[in-house]
């Protein structure tokens, strides 16, 4: 029986691993006469063993987003979200922060963890007691306001890297972090549009945004003239902005700009941008459309004849007396905005006035040609004033209005200046101040002398006349005063009185006698009209010469004068 007890327990203590060393001395014993052999056990050692397996770290703060995130302050979709906690490890190894979309966080041996599943971010090696932090860039846009977030830390072991527990933090800086997500613009018009330079323009945008936790979202829009614009700085150049609330819906709103007095006539590119109050650029920022500004007509002012100078036509047979009108012209579209000018100086009593038809005696029609913007007085699409200067040639001939002329008492010349845009809108002004256009009385004799021919003493020409041709030079109808000196062959001489003059053919005796009076001299009254054309307008003197008896033989040589005399009830 102690035998078999034995051999069981021998068969135990392998079974458990546990190894006695155990000596027997097998002595014989007799008694009643019957002998056994009984072994004797002395006093042993058992050595124990167990293998301990490398510890993860443990968190001893946070983890925690830093700055946390709330539904009033939540992280905004494509920016930058940090986690942050302290750790400490049994085996004072270096530890690595990693958070991840689910609870799949795994160590790796001999480096940094990874997430089985989608990964925010992991840490650098921190060493023990130092605080750990690791980055979430470009957060991605989870679909949803909140995201939940799965943290470990753990270790870098050679071959039995570990990871503490999963940690969702607590309070604000817990799992989940809130999402903020972009508003989008969905249109951008010009509601209230064409306008002429220093217009009001109004732009209305709508725009949406899903997001609702935490209240009413802030929408701020900006309108800029320019392809230019950040969250911070807004519009480099702005036309205009406006603000709007809303909680997970669309909005609208509208904001209002007004041009400067002087803009070209076009269409002009902005762009809309939005973003929310927690500073996030909304989705098709920069959409463009544009505003209209219209032609306007431009203005004519401050039209002037000829410097406000009489004019003074040349006398026919000479260069034509030069005569302008000038003008400011005002075009809130810009001056280079302008295209053709042209000018009327007129008679005021023509027919038309300034829309007369061209006439040399009374309408001067002056076209783009003759018409020149002043060098230097448009300075360039934001300048909107200009002058012009119209140059036109006066006829010998133009019908006078001065103190000498039969119109003196009641008309005038003046100018008109019209300007065409490039669109075809017009403006037309006539002068205020009119000015005379003077009178010129002057004749021309055509035939060089009056030639009697050979006569002797004592005859007389009969009914043989000289003729001289008196031609209007200038614009007025003319008589001619006529006087003339004694034919001289010295010392001999012919009185002037011998002479005779007549309108009609005469003989000699029937005329009138030429006088030698200078003061006062004849007046003859010709049929000479005031020209209308460059067509002479003339009338004949007939002459006739009687030789006392008594005159001496020579050559003799004398003087007879013409003097134009305005005829008040000439034809004008």
């Amino acid at each position: 029986m102690p035998i078999l007890v034995i051999f069981c327990l021998l068969w135990s203590t392998f079974a458990v691993g546990v190894v006695f060393n155990l000596n027997f001395n097998i002595y014989n014993k007799q008694e009643n006469n019957l002998n056994f052999v009984i072994p004797e056990a002395q006093a042993d050692q058992a050595t124990t063993t167990v293998f301990v397996l490398n510890a993860s770290p443990y968190f001893v703060l946070g983890p925690f987003e830093k700055p946390f995130s709330t539904n009033t302050t939540p992280v905004n979709v494509g920016e930058t979200l940090v986690f942050t906690a302290l750790a400490d490890d049994p085996e004072l190894n270096d530890y690595y922060l990693l958070v991840c979309a689910t609870s799949s966080g795994a160590a790796v041996n001999g480096g940094a963890p990874a997430c089985q599943g989608t990964q925010f971010c992991v840490s650098g090696a921190t060493a023990v007691s130092a605080s750990s932090t690791c980055v979430y860039t470009n957060v991605v846009d989870p679909g949803a306001e909140t995201d939940d977030w799965y943290a470990y830390v753990c270790d870098g072991h050679a071959t039995e890297a570990a990871c503490s527990p999963v940690n969702q933090g607590s309070g604000d800086g817990g799992s989940p972090f809130y999402v903020n997500h972009a508003p989008t613009i969905d249109l951008v018009i010009t509601s209230d549009n064409n306008k002429a330079p220093g217009g009001t323009f109004t732009v209305t945008a709508s725009s949406t945004d899903t997001d609702v936790l935490g209240g009413a979202d802030t929408i701020y829009f900006d309108i800029c003239a320019t392809n230019s614009w950040s969250t911070t700085t807004r519009c480099a150049v702005s036309l205009c902005y406006a603000t709007s609330t809303i909680s997970g819906g669309i909005t609208a709103t509208s904001c209002q700009f007004t041009i400067n007095s002087v803009v070209p006539d076009q269409n002009y590119t902005y762009y809309a941008y939005i973003q929310d109050w927690h500073n996030l650029a909304g989705t098709n920022n920069g959409t463009s459309t544009y505003y209209t500004v219209i032609n306007v007509a431009p203005i004519v002012s401050g039209v002037v004849i000829n410097n406000t100078i009489d004019i003074a036509p040349n006398l026919k047979g000479s260069a034509e007396a030069i005569a302008t009108s000038t003008g400011t012209v005002t075009d809130y579209n810009g001056c280079t905005d302008l295209l053709d000018a042209t000018s009327t100086i007129y008679w005021e009593s023509v027919s038309g006035a300034e829309n007369c038809t061209a006439n040399d005696n009374n309408c001067y029609k002056m076209t783009a040609v003759d018409c020149i913007e002043d060098v230097g007085s448009c300075t360039g699409d934001t300048d909107s004033n200009t002058t012009y200067t119209c140059t036109t040639q006066i006829a010998f001939y133009a019908v006078p209005t001065d103190t000498s002329a039969r119109y003196a008492s009641s008309t005038v010349w003046r100018a008109a200046l019209a300007i065409s845009d490039d669109n075809g809108a017009f403006g037309i002004a006539t002068s205020v101040a009119g000015v005379d256009v003077e009178t010129n009385t002057a004749l021309d004799v055509t035939e060089s002398g009056i030639n009697y021919g050979t006569m002797s003493a004592g005859s007389n020409t009969g009914n043989n006349n000289a003729t001289t041709t008196v031609v209007n030079y200038g614009n007025s109808p003319l008589d001619a005063g006529i006087y003339g000196t004694d034919m001289i062959d010295s010392p001999y001489y012919i009185r002037a009185t011998y002479q005779e003059y007549s309108l009609i053919n005469f003989g000699w005796g029937a005329g009138t006698d030429l006088s030698s009076s200078t003061i006062p001299y004849a007046e003859l009254d010709v049929l000479i009209a005031r020209p209308t054309s460059l067509t002479n307008v003339t009338d004949e003197v007939l002459w006739g010469l009687g030789l006392p008896v008594t005159t001496h033989s020579g050559d003799y040589t004398g003087t007879t004068t013409f003097v134009a005399i305005i005829d008040e009830n000439g034809s004008w």
